[in-house]
């Protein structure tokens, strides 16, 4: 999912070729590359998208699946002001479901100070707030628990 300059709407560009060089797909087969506008909306309208889904997967379930993912990362698009949200490579575990094996998100710069209004504060924040002094029972309050360092999308 990005942002189309020249049309000035998001897009979802997909591929039933499959593998992580779409770049290279897009030089190669750029017929085999589907772009899915947007068109002003910030949800997928179903209606407009199930043919695409039905084109990158043969399996009902499958695209059922695709499109609970892909309206996930439509939702971490927008509420986190990302020029990019992407999954590449989606694969199928032994279980036959379908999983994102890597994602990449970028956050637009211009917006970065709408991400940092939400983010909770840290330590660190906290004390280039105050150099010299600790407030420590607004730090105890404070959520320290690990991350995950990669963007997960429940399913």
């Amino acid at each position: 999912i990005t942002i189309d300059n020249v049309k000035g709407d998001v897009v979802i560009i997909a591929s039933a070729e499959g593998g992580v060089e779409i770049e290279e797909t897009a030089k190669t087969n750029p017929e085999k590359i589907i772009k899915f506008y947007l068109q002003g909306e910030r949800t997928l309208n179903e209606a407009r998208w199930a043919p695409i889904a039905a084109q990158l997967f043969s399996d009902v379930r499958l695209q059922k699946s695709a499109t609970s993912i892909v309206e996930k990362l439509l939702k971490l698009f927008f509420e986190k002001d990302c020029s990019l949200a992407e999954i590449n490579p989606f694969v199928i575990n032994g279980e036959g479901n379908l999983m994102a094996a890597d994602a990449k998100v970028i956050i637009d710069d211009n917006a970065l100070y709408r991400q940092e209004a939400k983010r909770q504060p840290t330590v660190a924040s906290i004390a280039m707030q105050s150099k010299a002094t600790f407030e420590w029972p607004r730090l105890r309050q404070l959520d320290l628990t690990m991350r995950p360092s990669r963007l997960q999308i429940e399913q």
